[in-house]
């Protein structure tokens, strides 16, 4: 599972996503990986929220397809392509629980950033969302509190990832359906021609949480910012699925 931000501006989008990968009980963390993939030939980035596989294939078949040059071609396929790779995953895994894909980049010979998301939680079947100029959104929404506002500064958006873990804790020590949140927080800027990666943070029980110890609840402390340009995805793929679009 996942901790998703993103805003939306007419000419760039930042992603804010934490890095800890869970077992299929959503709670046993496995490891450690980036969440959100550029792919610098289509000018773009996407970012994946519950079944990992899922993003990792889009994101190989969208890379090696040459007929697609821009955001708005990929999205034109991604829906079909979703649900194909989901049926596979199915037939080999079985229930594999739902996704949420986003993809935001810019079309050919465009300033203008298009934005779109496909899900298949409540019964969604991928289908592509337009998201528009001027939205945040957090994943998971929190459930003890409202935002007046997107956060701005480092700090805000570090506070805002706390709180949301904080409640997921809560609940997942109620024995509630919860998200786990751990490993770095990472900001993402998505500009005509580059993605930008920045950490934001390192949460304190980083080394530990992979053997289940450390305190959870303690407050993080800022990272050094650590910048750097995408060129490829950092995720391996055991798989590269090829297959139809439909």
């Amino acid at each position: 599972m996942t901790l998703l931000m993103y805003t939306v501006w007419q000419d760039a989008a930042e992603i804010v996503s934490d890095t800890l990968v869970t077992a299929a009980d959503g709670r046993t963390p496995v490891r450690y990986q980036s969440k959100v993939w550029a792919i610098p030939r289509l000018n773009l980035a996407m970012a994946t929220t519950g079944t990992a596989e899922i993003g990792a294939a889009l994101h190989a078949q969208l890379n090696a397809d040459l007929a697609i040059v821009d955001v708005e071609g990929a999205n034109a396929t991604a829906p079909g392509r979703l649900r194909a790779i989901e049926r596979e995953l199915i037939s080999i895994a079985g229930d594999i629980g739902s996704t949420t894909v986003y993809l935001f980049g810019f079309p050919h010979e465009s300033e203008l950033l298009s934005a779109f998301k496909y899900t298949s939680m409540d019964g969604g079947t991928f289908e592509s969302q337009r998201i528009p100029a001027g939205e945040f959104a957090v994943k998971p929404k929190p459930q003890t509190f409202t935002l007046s506002s997107a956060p701005d500064a480092r700090e805000e958006k570090i506070a805002l990832a706390c709180r949301v873990r904080d409640e997921q804790l809560d609940l997942m020590e109620a024995g509630a359906k919860a998200v786990a949140i751990g490993g770095e927080l990472m900001a993402f800027l998505v500009e005509n021609g580059s993605v930008q990666a920045e950490r934001l943070f390192r949460f304190p029980d980083y080394d530990e949480a992979l053997a289940m110890r450390g305190d959870l609840r303690e407050t993080p402390q800022p990272a050094a910012p650590v910048t750097s340009r995408s060129t490829a995805a950092d995720v391996a793929v055991e798989r590269l699925w090829l297959g139809s679009a439909t």
